[in-house]
């Protein structure tokens, strides 16, 4: 469920077994979401612990088991916060202000008439024709009629994230043509007005989003380094300002030891993969690949 749910939204994630010292307390385990914000820094945005009976023993949950003897349940805990609004903001916005992956964009659509002396009334009516078409097809559009220049209606709308502007002016209109701006991209794209424009929206929807997912992760896992010494943490940490993957044997006291010595925080151990080699702390057997991180 939270992979469906961040991939949505196009945000990257390593996904990790916290250490025990570092589990939710009460828990068996804790399983983490962290996602890389432009800094470097890793954000927690998801956590499931699995609680086993510890708390269905304090508060007496039973169930009945089918031999008619009672038993306690076993439970799990999870949830989000206004931290995956923080990851959104952060991973994907720019210089010019917010991006936003257009399912959850308050306006997915936002249309600009360029009015000069001649002409107003046409091109009103034709981004009205425009917007009513997107809206009875399930978009979320708006119409800036207002008085601004067209350059400050740009930047207006650009700091708040809308995915897809169209701009509409005499010579458009004149070559029956509009033309639409990716959010993400900037990149500005000719369409006829004849042509389906509902159709290209929902298609311009789908490869902005899609576009996010893959920008921000590759940017993610290209600052993901694999280390060999423990000498070495601190350093690639403070030079290239990300997540640093290394072999631990898994010990408890072992694992603090490292965080003493390097001031950088073990996320977790990826559970999944099969490690060879040894531990670069103590020596021994490695059994983890542990990512390590500067965090919020």
């Amino acid at each position: 469920l939270y992979k469906t749910f961040f991939d949505m939204l196009g945000i990257p994630y390593i996904l990790s077994k916290r250490p025990s010292w570092d589990k939710f307390p009460g828990a068996d385990y804790t399983i983490a979401f962290d996602t890389m914000l432009p800094d470097g820094k890793t954000l927690q945005i998801g956590t499931i612990h699995n609680l086993g009976t510890t708390f269905a023993k304090t508060f007496d949950i039973t169930f009945e088991n089918e031999s008619g003897e009672h038993e306690y349940v076993y439970q799990t805990c999870y949830g989000l916060s206004d931290r995956v609004i923080a990851s959104v903001i952060g991973i994907h916005g720019d210089d010019s202000g917010l991006v936003l992956p257009t399912d959850i964009a308050p306006y997915q659509v936002v249309i600009i008439p360029i009015i000069f002396k001649k002409g107003g009334d046409e091109i009103i009516a034709a981004c009205t024709k425009i917007k009513n078409k997107l809206e009875q097809s399930g978009i979320r559009v708006i119409l800036d009629d207002s008085d601004q220049r067209p350059g400050k209606k740009y930047y207006k709308w650009e700091l708040n994230g809308v995915p897809i502007r169209i701009e509409l002016g005499p010579k458009d209109l004149e070559n029956n043509t509009s033309i639409l701006v990716r959010r993400d991209t900037k990149e500005k794209i000719s369409v006829s007005l004849n042509e389906d424009i509902v159709l290209k929206v929902k298609e311009l929807n789908s490869e902005i989003n899609k576009n996010l997912y893959i920008k921000s992760n590759e940017k993610m896992q290209s600052r993901i380094r694999e280390v060999k010494s423990i000498e070495e943490i601190s350093k690639t940490i403070e030079m290239h300002r990300g997540i640093i993957s290394i072999p631990w044997c898994g010990h408890e006291e072992c694992g603090k030891q490292i965080e003493e010595i390097t001031n950088v925080d073990i996320l977790g151990t990826d559970e999944m993969l099969k490690v060879t080699g040894k531990c670069i702390n103590c020596g021994a057997e490695a059994k983890f690949k542990t990512f390590m991180a500067k965090t919020y």
